[in-house]
């Protein structure tokens, strides 16, 4: 832990030692959930359906086991010490064993709500996670004195049950829980609190790892395990570190981040209060069911909720920069909110103009036209993906040691992935193939800087060339084949949205240090090759007036670079 704390990111070894906690987190959960799985099979921890629930088969629940045991061997490597979350360590044991019970023998919901507050009793008495003050929002500071630890004890309690009561659809409570996880890591990395920072990247490679099993249609289910121990992980950990010492950001950090599953929690209790039932009894009318009943599918559903997540947790990371970018960026993110909700309740059509400029295609351009400029733009994707691989292969002996740890593990865990995906391993294959463009880009990038020179060109040169024609093939692909799962297949997607428009609250001078900008673009239009070309059904024929087509246009584009 102290080295960690010593190394940020700007040392190469500090670099080295982030990445391995995340990824010896991400490697313990995926080679965990198998065996958690055949256990909860066998002793009969299933997941029935009934008319409450979404599922139509039996799922073997327990899937949290793997979470918690792979954040607890990253710990037990990692972390040489724990006095700073000694606390919160004991309590994500007590909140385990307490969601074990439930999901094998079931509890009485006072019973787990005795569990969750002696979870949280742990966390605030022996790490002194606690609520000091409220402050900043009416202008003054307001110390609670005692109050502080009934506050924190509801709030810790308050989190860990809104986790609970979002895990409804596949991955939706690891979904919301991961995006969390990611903003309160980055601002803890913003504010230098390096330790709060790997227990965040610890927890998130975990509930990636669980993700390729439980995204649509999930293998396995997390259960309370999971869910008890996702929520109670954020309600202590949005008030640790540095967060409780920014007044006004003292609640509105977690709240923000929060937002969608503390709303839907409170609603739910006034609602079942006010009709005269246990705020504990069961229902399907959470803000999930209510967007499949808008005629959303599961997928649609989930993908909108990590949409408002994700944008809600920008909107947090912009609060707390002192960046003017936020006074442009907040506004523009809370109306993206407004519009997608405005389109799923019908009060407005955007997608009209969709069909209105497809109508438009159709009339300019015949049908069998528009599929062979599709195939035209597959061959230019697929030639541009080439080049930047074989740059890639090449570009590895030169690169620094830690870059080349680092490309091997993402080379390995897409191959990895690429075996043993499953009825729903595609997806998260495709999430996947994120990492590898970035990691092809950042060594192609490295080449650069290096002013290396293939067959008689300078390779910057040649760069921007098969960049350029990446560009043209991934646009004339969606443009000509009008298909939505070429820009969006699957909810983890919104994640990459995420990490993509963090970078603009990333310090200017790592900006520049780095070429992060260049980096990401780049490494968007890759992974949406390498996406483009794993969906493609590639047919017996290739017309060969495509292949030419293709040569022409990439001597052209290269003759006018």
């Amino acid at each position: 832990m102290d080295r960690l704390e010593r190394g940020g990111l700007g040392n190469p070894g500090g670099v080295v030692d982030y990445f391995l906690i995340f990824t010896t987190a991400l490697v313990t959960t995926l080679l965990l959930v198998p065996p958690v799985k055949q256990l909860a099979q066998v002793t009969g921890v299933l997941d029935e359906p009934n008319e409450r629930k979404v599922h139509t088969e039996v799922v073997p629940r327990m899937g949290g086991l793997a979470i918690f045991f792979g954040v607890l061997v990253t710990f037990a490597i990692y972390f040489s010490e724990f006095s700073k979350f000694k606390g919160i360590f004991v309590g994500m044991v007590i909140i385990v064993v307490v969601g074990l019970i439930d999901d094998t023998m079931g509890l009485q919901p006072r019973l787990k709500l005795l569990g969750q507050a002696v979870a949280a009793l742990s966390a605030i008495m022996i790490s002194d996670i606690n609520i000091d003050f409220l402050g900043g929002v009416l202008g003054s500071q307001f110390d609670l004195g005692m109050l502080s630890v009934p506050l924190t004890l509801v709030w810790i309690v308050g989190i860990t049950n809104a986790i609970n009561l979002s895990d409804g659809l596949d991955g939706l409570a690891s979904g919301i829980s991961l995006i969390a996880f990611a903003s309160f890591g980055f601002l803890a990395y913003q504010r230098n609190d390096m330790a709060l920072f790997a227990v965040c990247l610890a927890l998130i490679g975990s509930v990636l790892g669980f993700l390729k099993y439980n995204t649509h249609p999930a293998e396995i289910f997390m259960g309370d395990t999971g869910s008890l121990f996702l929520g109670f992980s954020l309600g202590t950990l949005s008030l640790a570190g540095n967060f409780k010492s920014l007044t006004a950001m003292t609640l509105i950090t977690p709240v923000l981040v929060l937002l969608v599953p503390i709303t839907d929690t409170l609603w739910a209790i006034i609602r079942r209060l006010k009709e005269g039932r246990s705020p504990f009894s069961a229902d399907k009318m959470h803000f999930h069911h209510r967007l499949l009943n808008y005629g959303m599918n599961h997928a649609e559903t989930v993908s909108a909720i990590y949409f408002i997540s994700a944008v809600l947790s920008l909107c947090t990371v912009a609060l707390a920069n002192s960046s003017r970018l936020k006074f442009f960026l907040v506004p523009i993110l809370v109306l993206t909110i407004v519009l997608m909700l405005s389109q799923i309740t019908g009060l407005i059509d955007l997608s009209k103009w969709t069909r209105k400029l497809s109508d438009v295609m159709d009339h300019l351009f015949p049908f069998k036209f528009q599929n062979f400029l599709a195939n035209v733009a597959l061959r230019l994707i697929q030639l541009g993906a080439l080049i930047y691989v074989l740059a890639f292969s090449l570009g590895l002996p030169w690169v620094p040691a830690n870059l080349l740890l680092i490309s091997s593990f993402t080379i390995l865990l897409v191959l990895y992935l690429l075996i043993t995906r499953g009825e729903n391993g595609e997806s998260f294959l495709i999430f996947t193939l994120f990492f590898l463009a970035t990691m092809v880009v950042v060594v192609t990038e490295h080449l650069l800087r290096n002013q290396h020179v293939f067959f008689g060109l300078p390779f910057q040169q040649i760069e921007t060339l098969v960049f350029w024609t990446l560009v043209l093939g991934v646009f004339g692909k969606v443009i000509f084949r009008k298909s939505k799962e070429l820009v969006l297949t699957t909810p983890l997607e919104f994640f990459i949205f995420l990490m993509l428009v963090s970078m603009a609250f990333v310090p200017k001078e790592i900006q520049a240090e780095f070429g992060l900008v260049r980096v990401i673009l780049r490494s968007l239009f890759l992974f949406l090759a390498f996406k483009i070309i794993l969906l493609a059904r590639v047919r017996g024929r290739r017309p060969a007036i495509a292949v030419i087509t293709t040569g022409i246009l990439f001597v052209f584009f290269g003759i006018i670079i």
